[in-house]
Formats: C-alpha cells, sequence, structure tokens
C-alpha cells in the first residue's frame, strides 16, 4: 500500500502544511460586540454581525484546520486500504483547499466572501444529486453547518468515505 501526500511542493509535514495554508492566528471580531444594546451569544455566530475581514479571518482559519484533518484522516484511513497504490493529495489552490483522490475524485473548500460561506465544490456527491456544490455558514467559531444541519467536517468525512469505501474521520 502506498499513500501519497503532497502540500503543494512542500512536503514537510503537516506543521509546515498547517502553516501555509491558515494565516496567522487571528480572533474573528464582532462587529459592536460589547457596544450598548448590542448583545452577542458567545456560543452562536450571526453571520450578518461579522465585518468582512472578520468573516475572511474566520473562514482561513477553518480551511487551514481542515487541510491538516483532511490530510489526517485520509493518512489513517490509507493505513488500512487494501490498495495497493492509493495516492492522493491534499493542497491548497489561492484562497481554498483541495483534495485530490484516484479516478479524477476531487473536493474542493473554498471561501465566498459574497455569501458569507464556505463552499464545497466536488464530484464525491452522490450521483443522484443534482448539484455539485454545498455551502456551509459558521454557527460557532469551528463549526460550519449546511441548510440541512450538517456540520462541514461530518459532510466531508461522509463524502470521503463514501467514495473510498473505506471510513475517514475528518474532525475540527
Amino acid at each position: 500500500m502506498q499513500v501519497a501526500s503532497s502540500a503543494s511542493g512542500a512536503g514537510s509535514g503537516e506543521a509546515a502544511a498547517a502553516a501555509a495554508a491558515a494565516p496567522a492566528p487571528a480572533q474573528a471580531p464582532v462587529d459592536g460586540a460589547g457596544a450598548a444594546g448590542t448583545e452577542v451569544e458567545s456560543d452562536k455566530l450571526s453571520v450578518d454581525h461579522l465585518s468582512p475581514q472578520a468573516f475572511s479571518s474566520l473562514a482561513d482559519i477553518a480551511i487551514g484546520g481542515l487541510w491538516t484533518k483532511i490530510e489526517r484522516g485520509l493518512r489513517e484511513a490509507g493505513e488500512d486500504l487494501s490498495y495497493e497504490d492509493l495516492s492522493y493529495e491534499v493542497r491548497p489552490e489561492g484562497r481554498q483547499v483541495c483534495v485530490l483522490l484516484p479516478y479524477d475524485g476531487h473536493l474542493c473548500i473554498k471561501k465566498d466572501l459574497e455569501q458569507r460561506a464556505l463552499v464545497v465544490e466536488s464530484n464525491l456527491f452522490e450521483p443522484w444529486q443534482d448539484r455539485d456544490e454545498r455551502e456551509f455558514r459558521p454557527v460557532s467559531e469551528m463549526e460550519w453547518d449546511d441548510e440541512d444541519g450538517a456540520t462541514l467536517p461530518q459532510f466531508i468525512s461522509e463524502a470521503l468515505s463514501q467514495y473510498l469505501k473505506k471510513r475517514v474521520e475528518v474532525r475540527l
């Protein structure tokens, strides 16, 4: 069994991958937080209250974290797979992270500032589904949900697991 992973030529492991993908750690400030008459629940985020810069920082942190978690999940699943030559690549492409799998499988996660969402573009969805992308919005600092209530890591885990026919765990 051979599992290959590339961090866009970096090749120096998860630490380098995370450093390259994620911007400097930053807190995502909430506009008006603490101002008189404005209260924001501490465990829930409203995208409407985030400044564009705060949303962008929050999305960058989530994408950077997902990169290393996806790579770890694929590596752990690859240890148990019976494929002789399974190769995959997890790499940044501009402001997104893409997972390239055998047989032209792919999954890309990018931020959409206009929609204030992380968008997953993929060909790993069920064949009978008529869409090739899903939007996820922040509900807390490290939790992103779609319109059906599925979390981003849960969705990615299920898509990769179904495609590879082996459980892939992606957790934030």
